[in-house]
């Protein structure tokens, strides 16, 4: 509507104006989507402990980021672990129809549930390979668990490197409907929420963050 003004020779030059100083009707709409540029790559505990409520709210948290990621034209991975490669499964929710997730494969990440022990060292290093292929570039990492799982000093140290290397972030959602624990979480998330803090401010900040 503001590009209407273009055709008209005074309203023309108020336009420019406006712009300028940043107060035309869809200024801050084009400032938000310069926010969202990446893909996201969402690894989602599905072992034993998450059982019950905990899994439901996992997959709940990643069927709302996979609505954003739509909404806003992002690529879209899962990462679905327990412990060790045999349980990893990572699905690829844009193959077909590019933004728009595969009704299929929407269902596979909602059933699926291995159960087992609890690895993040396994599917951390997934993401981050995803994060290295060309068009996931500029991607972020979210990890939403209940916590109960520990890593060595040694992958935390590549880790770093990585990130360095490819400039990325790792938010984690706890699921603490239950027992939960933040320690190994806070070694490498750069931010961290938990279930029972996302009211409507606590949510934003965390899906807006993960826009960068």
């Amino acid at each position: 509507a503001e590009l209407l003004a273009m055709h008209h020779p005074v309203l023309k030059r108020d336009f420019h104006r406006r712009v300028l100083e940043g107060t035309v009707l869809q200024y801050r709409l084009r400032d938000d989507e310069q926010k969202g540029k990446g893909p996201m790559v969402v690894c989602i505990d599905v072992s034993s402990s998450m059982q019950g409520d905990k899994e439901m709210w996992s997959k709940a948290v990643a069927l709302t980021l996979m609505d954003i990621a739509r909404r806003q034209r992002r690529l879209f991975r899962a990462v679905m672990f327990s412990s060790g490669d045999v349980s990893l499964k990572v699905l690829d929710l844009n193959r077909e129809r590019r933004y728009a997730p595969d009704l299929n494969k929407v269902v596979e990440m909602a059933e699926y549930f291995p159960g087992g022990g609890t690895d993040f060292e396994t599917p951390i290093d997934a993401a981050v390979e995803l994060l290295g292929e060309k068009k996931l570039k500029r991607g972020d990492i979210v990890i939403i668990t209940d916590g109960e799982s520990q890593v060595s000093p040694d992958w935390l140290t590549r880790l770093r490197e990585r990130k360095d290397q490819l400039d990325f972030s790792i938010f984690a959602v706890l699921v603490d409907v239950g027992s939960a624990e933040t320690s190994s979480l806070a070694q490498f998330a750069d931010r961290i929420t938990s279930v029972k803090r996302i009211s409507d401010e606590h949510a934003r900040d965390i899906f807006l963050h993960v826009q960068s």
